[in-house]
C-alpha cells in the first residue's frame, strides 16, 4: 500500500504553474502538474497528479478538502477501471448531488446513465462499459435486486465518504462488504474521516493519498459576539457567504429579521407573514428540508449566478448534498446535551465540512470560515470559545466508529442488524459465504460468532428464514429494502383491505409526518375545523380506528397522511407550494409501487390491478385515491386538485373513472353552473382576495378547457409504466419455488 501526503506548503496555480511536495511512504519528493488531456482542463491540480500519477489498480482513498477536485479523480478512476468490463458505478448520498456528478461526467464520457432507484426502468440498458450515476440507497437495492446496470461492476465511486458516520453508515457499509467480496475496486472520496488507517485496514487499499494543501488557503476565525449582529454586517458584503445554523428555528428567525430590515427574500414559502413589495437591499435565503424542491434548485441557482444575492443561510445538510462554494462559511455553533453529555452541535465533524465550503478557487485568494458559538452568558461564551478551538484541532484524531457501531453498542441498532443478517441471504446460498459477507461489514465483524445463531434463529420464528433459505416475506423485506418492523406493519395494514394507499404509506423510509417549518400547533387546529365543517373528518377518524385495531401500528402517523391526501396544505393559505420534506416522501412513490408489485407476485397481498394503479397516483398527486386521476390534467397539482376535488364533492360529481376520456368527464361535470359555485367556494377556503380567486378560477378552467381540446384520458403514464416495466421483468433470475412456500403473514 503506497501512502502519500500532499504537503501544505505546495504551490499551483491555474496556468499550470506550481510545485506539489509530497511524501510518499515517509519520502520528501517533487513534482509538476501534469498536463490534463480534457476539454476545458490545462492540467491536473496537485491531487489529481500525484492520483494519476501513481494509481494502478484496485482501491483507493483519498482524503482532501471540498472542492479540490476530488470529482475528477474520480472521472479518472473510471476511466481506467471500465478497461476491465463491467459498469462503474458513482455513488452520493443525495439526488441532488448525484444530478450535478452525472452532468459533470457527461461532458467525459458518452455513456452516462442517472439511475436513482435501485430498479430497472427501462430494456436495452447496458450491463456493462457505462458510468451509472446513483445514491446509496438506489446502488443497495440495486445490487439485491439483481438490476441490469449492477450485475457486472467493474468498480464503485463512494462519494462522501464519511456519511459511513451518519445515519445511512450501515448502507456504506452493505455496499463495501459487496465489493470486497467481489473484489470490486473501490475509490472512496471525502474531506473528514477521523482514524483513516482503520480503513485502509478493512478495505485493503493500495492507495491512500491524504491532503494537507487545499487549493484556496482557509483563514479561521473564532468570534465571540452576537451572531445576528455578524450575520447583518455580512448580508450587504459582496463576498458569496453561507450561514450555517444548527436548527431550522434560527435560520427562519434569522431570514425573518432580515426581511424586516428591508432585504429581499428569495423564499416564497416562508413561515411568516412576506408581502409582494421589493426593495434595494440585496436578496437573502434559507436553504433547508422543509422549503419545496423548486424553492431549493431556484436558490441554488441563484446563489451561483447572482451579484445581488450573496447571503445564503443554511442547514447542515448543504454541507453534504449540493456543491454550492462561497466565499465565506459563517458556522453557528450551539451546545447541546447528548446522550448526557454536553457536546457540540454541529459537530466539530460537521464544522470541518462547512468549511470546505469556504474558497472559490480562482476568483478570491482565500476562504474565510467565522465560527459564532451561541450562549445566553457571555463568560460561557467565551469558555466556549476555548473548547472549541482544542477540539476542532484534535477532530481527526478521534475514534473512527461508524454509526452503526455506535447504535449496536448503545442497543438501538436492532431494527438495522435484524435486517443486515438477512441481506446475505439474496446474494448467496452458501451458509459459509452468507457468514463472510457479515464478516465484511465494519460494524458486525467482531459479533458474528455470538450473534449469528441467535438471530438467524429468530428470523426464522418471525417466518422470514426457512431452512437457510429466505422465505417470501424474508425475500420482500430484502427486495424492498425494509426494515422488519416497517414490513410487520404493511402486512398488518394490508390484512384490512380497506385503503391501499394507507397500506402503501407504511413503506416510506421514514414514518410520515406533516410536521415542519410552517405548520403550528393553530394551523392544525383550524384544518380540523375545517375538516369537521366539509365532513372530512369522520372518514379520516373511522379509518385510523380500523387501522389501529389491528395492532399498535403507526396511528399518528397514518392520520397525518390521510390529512395530507385530504388537503391538508391546501387550507393553510400562506403556502405557495406544499413542503419539501413532505413533497420529498411522495415522490417515493416510485420504490413504493415497486415493494408493493413485489408483494403482490410474491402471493403475500391480492391487491387488484387498478387498486396498485391509483395507489401510485395517489402518492404521486397527494389526492385521494378516488380523484387522484384528476392529476393527469395538465397543469392540475397539489393545490388546484384539491380545489377540484372539493368542487366535485360539492357538486355531486362521481369521481373519474381509470381511461376515461377527460373532455367526457368535463362536459358532463366541470361545465355546470353547479360547478362554477362550488369551484369559487372552494378557492374561497385558499383566496381571501378576490382578485386572487378569480384568477385562480379562470387559470383552472383554462386547463380544464385545454385538456378537453387534447384529447386525453384519465391515466398516469408514469404510474402506468412502472406497473407495465413489472410485468415483463419481474424477477431477473428465477425465483426457486421453496421461497413461495410460505404463506401470507397474518
Amino acid at each position: 500500500m503506497n501512502k502519500i501526503e500532499i504537503l501544505q506548503d505546495t504551490t499551483f496555480s491555474q496556468d499550470g504553474s506550481g510545485t506539489i511536495r509530497y511524501t510518499k511512504n515517509g519520502k520528501l519528493l517533487e513534482s509538476k502538474p501534469l498536463a490534463c488531456p480534457y476539454p476545458g482542463y490545462r492540467c491536473f491540480n496537485p491531487i489529481q497528479t500525484v492520483f494519476v500519477m501513481n494509481y494502478t489498480g484496485g482501491s483507493c482513498l483519498v482524503m482532501a478538502p471540498t472542492s479540490a477536485g476530488k470529482t475528477l479523480i474520480g472521472v479518472e478512476f473510471c476511466k481506467r477501471n471500465l478497461k476491465s468490463g463491467g459498469n462503474v458505478i458513482y455513488t452520493t448520498p443525495t439526488q441532488a448531488l448525484a444530478r450535478e456528478i452525472y452532468k459533470t461526467l457527461k461532458q467525459f464520457f458518452s455513456e452516462v446513465y442517472l439511475k436513482l432507484t435501485g430498479h430497472d426502468e427501462e430494456v436495452g440498458l447496458p450491463s456493462s462499459g457505462s458510468i451509472i450515476v446513483t445514491t446509496y440507497e438506489a446502488v443497495q437495492l440495486g445490487l439485491r435486486n439483481k438490476v441490469s446496470w449492477a450485475r457486472t461492476v467493474g468498480g464503485i465511486v463512494i462519494d462522501e465518504f464519511h456519511h459511513i458516520l451518519a445515519s445511512r453508515g450501515d448502507i456504506i457499509e452493505e455496499i463495501v462488504a459487496v465489493g470486497l467480496l467481489r473484489g470490486t475496486p473501490m475509490l472512496c472520496l471525502s474531506a473528514t474521516l477521523p482514524e483513516p488507517h482503520k480503513l485502509i485496514n478493512w478495505i485493503g487499499v493500495s492507495l491512500f493519498i491524504y491532503s494537507k494543501w487545499r487549493p484556496v488557503p482557509l483563514e479561521r476565525v473564532i468570534l465571540d459576539d452576537d451572531f445576528y449582529k455578524i450575520v447583518a454586517q455580512y448580508a450587504t458584503d459582496n463576498a458569496k457567504t453561507i450561514v450555517f445554523v444548527g436548527t431550522k428555528k434560527i435560520g427562519w428567525s434569522i431570514l425573518e429579521r432580515l426581511y424586516e430590515q428591508g432585504y429581499r427574500v428569495l423564499n416564497e414559502t416562508v413561515p411568516f407573514l412576506k408581502n409582494d413589495s421589493t426593495g434595494d437591499l440585496p436578496f437573502v435565503a434559507f436553504h433547508c428540508a422543509d422549503i419545496p424542491w423548486e424553492e431549493q434548485v431556484l436558490i441554488e441557482k441563484k446563489f451561483r449566478e447572482a451579484s445581488d444575492f450573496n447571503l445564503l443561510i443554511a442547514t447542515h445538510t448543504l454541507a453534504y448534498g449540493v456543491n454550492l462554494p462561497a466565499d465565506r462559511a459563517v458556522v453557528i455553533v450551539m451546545r447541546i446535551n447528548h446522550d448526557g453529555r454536553w457536546t457540540f452541535w454541529p459537530t466539530p465533524i460537521d464544522i470541518l465540512q462547512m468549511e470546505g465550503r469556504a474558497g472559490r478557487f480562482g476568483l478570491r485568494e482565500k476562504g474565510q470560515s467565522v465560527i459564532v458559538p451561541v450562549s445566553g452568558k457571555p463568560a460561557q461564551r467565551s469558555k466556549m470559545v476555548n473548547s472549541l478551538r482544542g477540539e476542532l484541532n484534535d477532530c481527526l484524531s478521534i475514534e473512527f466508529e461508524p454509526f452503526l457501531r455506535k447504535q449496536l453498542l448503545k442497543g438501538d441498532g436492532i431494527e438495522q442488524l435484524l435486517h443486515l443478517f438477512l441481506v446475505p441471504f439474496i446474494y448467496f446460498n452458501d451458509k459459509l459465504k452468507q457468514k463472510a459477507m457479515i464478516n465484511k461489514f465494519y460494524s458486525l465483524n467482531n459479533t458474528l460468532k455470538s450473534l449469528y445463531p441467535v438471530i438467524v434463529g429468530d428470523l426464522t420464528r418471525k417466518g422470514y428464514l426457512c431452512d437457510g433459505k429466505l422465505t417470501a416475506k424474508g425475500l420482500f423485506t430484502v427486495k424492498a429494502g425494509l426494515t422488519i418492523r416497517q414490513t410487520e406493519e404493511f402486512f398488518r395494514r394490508a390484512s384490512v383491505r380497506m385503503y391501499p394507499v394507507v397500506d402503501a404509506s407504511a413503506l416510506f423510509k421514514e414514518p410520515f409526518t406533516l410536521e415542519n417549518s410552517f405548520v403550528k400547533k393553530a394551523d392544525i387546529c383550524r384544518v380540523e375545523d375545517m375538516f369537521s365543517r366539509l365532513g372530512v373528518f369522520s372518514k379520516i377518524d373511522d379509518l385510523v380506528f380500523v387501522y389501529s385495531e389491528i395492532g399498535e401500528g403507526e396511528r399518528e402517523s397514518i392520520k397525518e397522511f390521510l390529512y395530507w391526501i385530504n388537503g391538508f396544505f391546501y387550507f393553510l393559505e400562506t403556502l405557495h407550494r406544499v413542503p419539501g420534506l413532505v413533497a420529498k416522501s411522495t415522490m417515493e412513490y416510485k420504490s413504493i409501487l415497486r415493494g408493493m408489485l413485489t408483494a403482490l407476485r410474491l402471493g403475500l397481498v391480492s391487491y387488484s390491478y387498478e387498486e396498485l394503479y391509483l395507489t401510485g397516483c395517489s402518492l404521486r398527486s397527494g389526492l385521494p385515491m378516488e380523484y387522484c386521476l384528476l392529476s393527469s390534467i395538465p397543469g392540475i397539482s397539489y393545490m388546484r386538485g384539491h380545489a377540484l376535488v372539493l368542487a366535485l364533492k360539492a357538486s355531486k360529481a362521481l369521481p373519474p373513472r381509470l381511461k376515461q376520456p377527460v373532455a367526457e368527464y368535463i362536459e358532463k361535470y366541470c361545465e355546470t353552473k353547479d360547478f362554477d359555485s362550488a369551484l369559487k367556494k372552494a378557492l374561497s377556503y385558499r383566496y381571501k382576495d378576490r382578485k386572487d380567486l378569480d384568477r385562480e378560477f379562470k387559470k383552472i378552467k383554462e386547463k380544464l378547457q385545454l385538456a378537453k381540446l387534447q384529447g386525453l384520458l384519465f391515466r398516469d403514464k408514469l404510474v402506468e409504466s412502472i406497473i407495465e416495466f413489472s410485468e415483463k421483468s419481474f424477477f431477473a433470475e428465477p425465483v426457486e419455488t421453496s421461497l413461495l412456500e410460505v404463506s401470507m403473514p397474518t
